[in-house]
């Protein structure tokens, strides 16, 4: 099912001027209400922005696919790969998972600080996964990863020194 028919339905039950809300919002962003204020809070002005469902969908599109997404845009952190990480190092994973807020050797903005921050995000989120896997399933996991690094090519016994390390150690 292709996103326009899963959302025309929502968008074309909503009225005039939500839609034109809708529609402005994914144009200007969080520039918003600093180019138009108080016209924001006008029904006429907002339905003078109408457009069909089929429109909107696309500028989602646009915004999912193009930008970092909506949000990221309405909160000035679009474009920026690294202050996103951080965002969601901070606001979710520290939170969720109970950890210390990490400190990185390298600034969010540069290519190597995203990268440290990529590579923290997958290393605890695999480390809370691995910590809830029961023991057999723990066993079979490292199992599988032994077998296919023998398929890979990889030397049996250095296989093997894998799957005790993943055993023991964890998977990180």
């Amino acid at each position: 099912m292709s996103p326009y028919h899963s959302i025309a339905p929502v968008i074309n039950a909503m009225s005039p001027e939500e839609r034109g809300l809708l529609h402005l919002v994914l144009c200007f962003g969080d520039s918003l209400k600093q180019k138009y204020g108080e016209s924001l809070s006008r029904p006429k002005f907002l339905a003078k922005w109408d457009c069909t469902a089929s429109k909107i969908t696309n500028l989602f599109q646009v915004s999912f696919q193009e930008g970092m997404g909506l949000w990221d845009g309405i909160t000035g952190r679009d474009n920026d790969y690294g202050k996103q990480l951080d965002w969601v190092i901070s606001k979710v994973l520290v939170k969720s998972l109970k950890l210390a807020h990490p400190i990185f050797n390298q600034p969010e903005h540069t290519h190597s600080g995203a990268l440290l921050r990529e590579r923290w995000i997958c290393e605890k989120l695999l480390e809370a996964m691995w910590d809830k896997l029961p023991e057999d399933a723990k066993r079979e996991l490292a199992k599988e990863i032994g077998d296919l690094l023998q398929k890979a090519g990889v030397d049996k016994a250095k296989a093997a020194k894998t799957i005790e390390t993943i055993t023991l150690g964890g998977l990180t």
